[in-house]
């Protein structure tokens, strides 16, 4: 009797655990779609790099970098899930190309287009340097796909 009642014990012991490890893994910040186009002087932006970056003053904090498709369209995650925590963020934009290097190098396809490694091996060149949106944007609680990020080139207003 005492080993059977031991042996229950420890099937609820560890169906407890297991509901508790579900729920911590399924876990997370609320997040709220985030989406839209990014253009530059009023074109689409495609390959672009965008990043949102929360503000200080954020109850949560999560931050997004996604790149632009064909027509500048963009959908921005956190953590390989789907949108962003609602808030205040600044967006900033790059974007780089691929170049032929004059040694004749090979990069493995493992390596992400314009990756960190591709710049340090000199096959990308920045297009586009980095540039701060010039205000910041708010993400509404009910979240936003309609965004349209006009950044500007230098000299232009």
């Amino acid at each position: 009797m005492a080993l059977r009642m031991l042996a229950i014990r420890c099937s609820v012991t560890t169906s407890v655990m297991t509901a508790l490890i579900i729920a911590g893994c399924g876990g997370g910040p609320k997040l709220v779609p985030v989406a839209g186009v990014v253009t530059l002087d009023g074109e689409p932006l495609e390959g672009a790099t965008l990043s949102f970056i929360p503000i200080e003053e954020n109850t949560v904090a999560t931050s997004g970098t996604e790149v632009s498709g064909a027509n500048g369209n963009f959908q921005m995650t956190f953590k390989g899930r789907s949108g962003l925590a609602p808030g205040t963020y600044r967006v900033l934009v790059s974007k780089t190309e691929e170049i032929e290097p004059p040694d004749g190098r090979e990069v493995p396809d493992v390596f992400a287009k314009a990756s960190v490694e591709k710049q340090l091996m000199g096959m990308t060149k920045e297009t586009i340097p980095p540039q701060s949106f010039d205000r910041e944007v708010e993400v509404p609680e009910e979240g936003a796909t309609d965004f349209l990020l006009d950044f500007k080139s230098k000299g232009t207003k």
